[in-house]
């Protein structure tokens, strides 16, 4: 073997060595809450009729209430269709409607921030109770406490409609029509607060925001760049190493 492909040899399997951990598959998603339960698959959720969904946890036993029952939730998830957005909520104790007169009727809601920008829309009602803020700015509102029957309604900052909802005994189903939404791109970001007609008793998620987007694109790291840049810097002292053989 001569010494030139000795050298290109020697060059590519250092590149090889230095580069793939620069640019390996990133599965942590900077800026994703820590409570996330990542999917099996980056959502798409800015194409029309592709459905998608997250799934979001909740810790059990955070809730901040006096009175008894405290609603707790466990769980929240966020689908999208070609047609509707998909909001489901589980509880670690049975929930009625806000239409029941129970002491375990669920009320509050959630907010929408269709534009996911926080500088825009209103600071939303979970900011006002939760221990801790999320910062979202909102752009719409589901209230439970407006149920009727199997009837929601939905609040934006340019029209008010309604929603469709079905409890089961530890659940409950929110399908807003994305007509409601003023026809939203597939991508928003949730933040809910929940309880009982008397009070507030449970938030999610903990001072952040549930997000329906995932960027299928990893941020790379300080020391991530600092590695691309030695493959590079290798690469370059390899060309020189290679012409002055030639």
């Amino acid at each position: 073997m001569s010494k030139k492909m000795f050298c290109v040899g020697l060059i590519v399997l250092l590149t090889a060595v230095f580069t793939a951990p620069a640019f390996a598959d990133d599965t942590t998603h900077h800026g994703q809450p820590l409570s996330w339960t990542k999917p099996a698959a980056p959502v798409a959720n800015n194409i029309p009729g592709v459905p998608s969904n997250l799934t979001a946890t909740d810790p059990v036993g955070d809730t901040f209430g006096v009175l008894d029952p405290q609603i707790d939730i466990t769980e929240v998830s966020v689908e999208y269709t070609a047609t509707d957005l998909l909001v489901e909520f589980e509880f670690t104790t049975p929930i009625t409607p806000a239409d029941s007169g129970q002491p375990n009727a669920l009320f509050g809601g959630f907010d929408l921030d269709l534009d996911q920008d926080p500088m825009t829309g209103i600071p939303p009602l979970a900011d006002f109770f939760c221990p801790l803020t999320s910062g979202l700015g909102s752009e719409g509102f589901v209230d439970f406490g407006s149920v009727v029957g199997s009837t929601i309604d939905v609040v934006t900052d340019m029209s008010m409609g309604t929603g469709t909802v079905n409890f089961t005994p530890r659940g409950v189903r929110v399908t807003v029509p994305l007509s409601v939404l003023n026809g939203d791109d597939g991508m928003l970001d949730i933040v809910a607060v929940l309880g009982t007609g008397p009070e507030p008793t449970d938030c999610v998620p903990d001072g952040s925001v549930v997000t329906s987007s995932v960027s299928t694109f990893p941020i790379p790291t300080a020391s991530e760049w600092g590695l691309a840049l030695l493959a590079s810097l290798l690469a370059l002292g390899g060309v020189v190493l290679m012409r002055r053989l030639a």
